[in-house]
């Protein structure tokens, strides 16, 4: 989603994060490098993949649906767990017998993932309500049933 929506440079933070967090598991710098590279990389294949059916992020038609379900949910992931499927017995963190199972739980992690908080952050990010004062939320509040909605759902 960050990359989709803030542009290429959002991939440095994805590579900055995945490495962090692989680091801070105990990985070796090299592994959290990979690691990091892999995310990355499918991070951005998901952005090319989507752009090429000319994605929209509010999820209003069928193409959009489709697509994103098809090549962000589906393919986009398949880089990472490839890369990362590779990298464990590289660096002799998982052997190769155990290449097929490591690359399915990599897969089935990024793909429920991106299910599950990729839409949500492309509707709510592509839109931002602007709330400048109590005031102005109110009348928002009033006059606005697409806000009372977003609220709803944030609740639910």
């Amino acid at each position: 989603a960050a990359v989709w929506l803030f542009g290429r440079w959002a991939a440095v933070g994805v590579f900055t994060g995945m490495a962090a967090f692989a680091l801070s598991m105990g990985a070796s710098p090299l592994l959290a490098i990979v690691a990091a590279a892999g995310n990355t990389a499918g991070a951005l294949a998901g952005k090319l993949l989507l752009r090429r059916i000319q994605f929209r992020p509010f999820f209003d038609n069928l193409q959009d649906v489709l697509g994103f379900l098809a090549l962000g949910v589906i393919l986009s992931p398949v880089v990472n767990a490839t890369i990362s499927s590779f990298n464990a017995p590289a660096t002799e963190v998982n052997s190769w017998e155990t290449f097929v199972i490591h690359w399915g739980i990599i897969w089935l992690g990024d793909s429920i993932g991106i299910l599950v908080v990729t839409p949500l952050l492309l509707v709510w990010l592509s839109h931002p309500i602007q709330w400048f004062s109590v005031r102005s939320l109110w009348q928002q509040w009033q006059t606005s049933p697409s806000l009372r909605s977003k609220v709803a759902e944030a609740l639910l």
